[in-house]
């Protein structure tokens, strides 16, 4: 070491910033955004007032895509609500007759979501749905045959079904219809 000169300390990279950063980037889990923003803030406080910490550029990172992620799920949700609310308000409260007329005027991808939370809804009454609604108005394949599971109470439909969950979830329904009926 030369003569005068000062040894410099290693810095250690804040565990807060790495945590913040991580945590962002796991956007999948609604609300571990808001724990990064949260996280990526008190890493800056500290690695502040901390002269051997580092890391700011990993808690501002943190806090940037947790932003934009939080900002993200607040937009889809308020796109649920705006988009799907009605519809559910619609196939719940009125009767079965006009929650149909109500689902058909919706948009196509609005309208199978909202036909099957009619028949969902109005399950004890059936009888009042045109046979062929999930037929003639219902686009997409996997809905469309659980549709007509539940309009026909019939599980070969709900064996046409790929999707394991589904297919699951439509056997329930039909076992839930039946046994209402018992």
């Amino acid at each position: 070491m030369k003569k005068g000169a000062v040894k410099k300390e290693a810095k250690q990279t804040s565990a807060l910033a790495i945590s913040s950063l991580v945590l962002s980037l796991i956007f999948f889990i609604p609300l571990l955004s808001v724990v990064a923003i949260i996280l990526g803030i008190v890493a800056l406080f500290k690695i502040s007032k901390n002269k051997s910490l580092k890391g700011k550029g990993f808690a501002i990172a943190g806090i940037v895509i947790g932003v934009v992620v939080t900002i993200g799920y607040i937009i889809a949700a308020v796109a649920i609500i705006t988009v799907f609310m009605p519809a559910i308000n619609a196939a719940n409260t009125l009767n079965p007759q006009e929650a149909m007329n109500f689902c058909l005027a919706e948009q196509s991808y609005v309208r199978d979501f909202c036909i099957f939370i009619a028949l969902s809804s109005h399950i004890e009454n059936l009888d009042a749905f045109d046979p062929a609604i999930c037929d003639q108005y219902v686009s997409e394949g996997e809905l469309k045959s659980m549709c007509n599971a539940i309009l026909r109470n019939d599980k070969t439909y709900c064996e046409q079904i790929t999707d394991p969950d589904s297919r699951m979830q439509c056997f329930g329904l039909l076992d839930e219809l039946a046994s209402q009926g018992s």
